[in-house]
C-alpha cells in the first residue's frame, strides 16, 4: 500500500508538473467557463426575452452540476480523451517507458495512471463549476434577478450534495472509460495523436448509436435492435446515477421509440463489466509490450 501511494504521489506530481497538462486544466476549462458567462451576458442585455428565460432557469445550484454530466457532455469527454491522451501517450512521446517499466512493476504503473486521470477530471470540472457559478451570478445580479439565482434551503443543499456526490463519482468512472479506450488506442500504436483519434473515434460512434439504429428500426420495423442500446456503457452510467438519485430510469434510446429500461443492478453490472473488459485489455496489452525500442 505504502509503494502504491509513493507511486501515485510521484504521477501526479509528473502530471500536474506537464505543461500541457496544466494548460488544459488552469487554462482551457476556466476559458470555456469565462466565454459561457459572457456569451449568456450578451444574449441576456440584448434581448428581454433571453433574461427572462435565464431568470427562470439559472440556479447556482444546477449551474455547478450542469457540465458534470458526462455521459452527455462532449466537452467533457474531448478533456478526458486529451488528458488521457498526454498521460499515456506521453511516455512514448518522451522516450521514458523504458527508464520506468524496469525499476517498477507495469500494472501499477498503468492503473496509477487511470486513478490520477479520473482526479483530473474531476478538478478540471470543478474550475469549470466554479467559474460559471460565480460569473453566472455576477450575470444574474446585472441583469436584476440575483436574489432568486442565489436561493439556499435546507433542501437545496441536501439535494445538491446527493447529486454532486453522484456525479463526481459518475466522471471518475466514465474518465476511467475513456481512458481504456484512448489508453487502448495509444498502447497498439505507440502515438498520442492516434490515441486521441481513436478515443475521439469511438467516442462519436458512441454517440451516434441510438440515431443510427432508430434509423434501422424505422427502416426494418424490428425493434429488437434497440434492445442493444440497453449494453451502451454510457447509458448505463448515466441510468445509474438516475436511478441512485431516485430519478425515473433513463431511456435508452429516443424518445419516439418505447424502449425497456435496466435497473440499478444490471447498469452497475454492465458498466463493471465494461470497465473490466477495457481495462483488462490495456493491462494485457501494456504487460507483452516491449518497451526497449
Amino acid at each position: 500500500m505504502t509503494a502504491m501511494l509513493r507511486l501515485l504521489r510521484a504521477e501526479w506530481r509528473k502530471a500536474t508538473g506537464n505543461l500541457w497538462m496544466m494548460g488544459c486544466l488552469l487554462g482551457v476549462w476556466p476559458l470555456l467557463g469565462l466565454l459561457t458567462v459572457g456569451a449568456l451576458l450578451l444574449a441576456g442585455l440584448a434581448f428581454k426575452e433571453a433574461s427572462q428565460q435565464l431568470a427562470l432557469e439559472l440556479r447556482w445550484n444546477l449551474v455547478a452540476l450542469d457540465s458534470w454530466n458526462i455521459t452527455a457532455n462532449l466537452i467533457a469527454q474531448l478533456g478526458a480523451v486529451a488528458f488521457a491522451a498526454i498521460l499515456f501517450g506521453g511516455e512514448y512521446r518522451w522516450r521514458t517507458w523504458k527508464n520506468l517499466a524496469p525499476r517498477r512493476r507495469r500494472l501499477p504503473l498503468l492503473l496509477i495512471k487511470y486513478v490520477v486521470l479520473g482526479v483530473l477530471m474531476i478538478c478540471a470540472l470543478l474550475v469549470l463549476s466554479v467559474v460559471l457559478v460565480v460569473g453566472l451570478g455576477l450575470v444574474s445580479a446585472a441583469l436584476g434577478f440575483g436574489a432568486s439565482y442565489f436561493q439556499v434551503g435546507e433542501r437545496t443543499l441536501g439535494e445538491f450534495a446527493a447529486n454532486a456526490l453522484v456525479m463526481s463519482t459518475s466522471v471518475f468512472v466514465g474518465a476511467l472509460f475513456i481512458g481504456a479506450l484512448v489508453g487502448l488506442a495509444t498502447l497498439l500504436t505507440r502515438s498520442m495523436l492516434i490515441g486521441a483519434l481513436g478515443g475521439i473515434v469511438v467516442l462519436a460512434i458512441d454517440g451516434f448509436t441510438p440515431t443510427a439504429v432508430s434509423t434501422i428500426v424505422l427502416l426494418t420495423d424490428t425493434k429488437i435492435w434497440l434492445e442493444a442500446l440497453r449494453l451502451r456503457f454510457m447509458y448505463n452510467l448515466h441510468n445509474a446515477g438516475q436511478l441512485i438519485l431516485g430519478h425515473a430510469p433513463a431511456s435508452p434510446g429516443l424518445i419516439e421509440f418505447s424502449t425497456g429500461t435496466n435497473s440499478l443492478l444490471g447498469s452497475l453490472v454492465i458498466v463493471a463489466v465494461w470497465l473490466a473488459v477495457m481495462i483488462g485489455l490495456t493491462l494485457w496489452v501494456f504487460q507483452r509490450q516491449d518497451l526497449t525500442d
